[in-house]
């Protein structure tokens, strides 16, 4: 038997962006003597934040926050490496608010050794991963998304030197147009 849900409303409409973004980002990069292709073109920026509604109605309305909003301005600036820490660090959040729900004093009889909330505020995301698939919070295909995911942020995004550039492979595939 599964739990009631709460319904929450799937259709989101967010403002129009892109005529303001655009020309903005052009002057800002103009202001500062370099190219206006060292971030997504008008286009990549559109074709995200035509995307967003439907993700964010994916979302329910309790995990809507400042994080969120703040990911939001990143895509509409086309700051994706940016966007991709902010999604991230709310679902790190809400991960380590599921494990405080299944309870702290009984985390140390899963793992074996002591833990407490400073344990959990200390723990590296791939750690907190695991320890959540041990727990039963997500599935093993969860563990999976949220890994890859997770090397992603790493490798990609804003969060640390950047071993590669995110907006090249958008650049290149978006010749192929929108899924």
């Amino acid at each position: 038997m599964s739990l009631p849900t709460k319904p929450f409303p799937t259709s989101i409409s967010l403002p129009e962006v892109t005529g303001i973004t655009g020309p903005m980002l052009g002057s800002l990069t103009a202001a500062l003597g370099v190219d206006r292709n060292i971030l997504p073109g008008d286009e990549q920026i559109a074709h995200a934040w035509a995307n967003l509604p439907r993700l964010i109605g994916r979302i329910p309305p309790q995990h809507r926050n400042e994080t969120l909003v703040r990911m939001c301005v990143a895509v509409a600036s086309g700051l994706f490496d940016s966007a991709i820490n902010y999604a991230w660090n709310a679902a790190i959040v809400e991960l380590r608010e599921k494990v405080r729900r299944f309870g702290l004093p009984v985390v140390p009889q899963v793992i074996d050794r002591s833990f407490d909330e400073a344990a959990l505020v200390d723990l590296k995301d791939a750690d907190l991963l695991t320890l959540c698939l041990r727990l039963n919070l997500i599935t093993e295909d969860g563990f999976f998304l949220l890994d890859q995911c997770r090397d992603i942020r790493n490798n990609f995004s804003a969060a640390h030197p950047t071993m590669g550039n995110l907006a090249r492979p958008i650049r290149e595939s978006a010749a192929f147009g929108p899924d």
